[in-house]
């Protein structure tokens, strides 16, 4: 776990981690507490991340590029977050 940081992707409270499993033989697995209790002892508590999707790609452009606002949709439509998502704000 401690290339974690090139695969760690936060957006605000809710976090994409990508975990690939191709090159492990047998395939490895994670859990959302075994991430954060690795995370307790590598940064700040008030930056543990209180949501954690695993995931095997993140959404990407055709250049490769991460679509953040595809996370931010994402994790949006999970916590049932639209009706704050609709409120416009300055």
């Amino acid at each position: 776990m401690a290339a974690l940081g090139r695969f760690f992707r936060q957006e605000g409270l809710y976090t994409f981690v990508r975990w690939n499993t191709f090159f492990t033989n047998p395939p490895l697995t994670i859990t959302e507490d075994e991430l954060r209790e690795y995370c307790r002892g590598q940064m700040a508590s008030c930056k543990i991340p209180r949501y954690i999707r695993v995931v095997t790609e993140f959404p990407t452009t055709v250049t490769g590029k991460i679509q953040k606002f595809r996370m931010r949709e994402i994790s949006i439509a999970e916590l049932g977050l639209s009706a704050a998502d609709a409120v416009r704000t300055a």
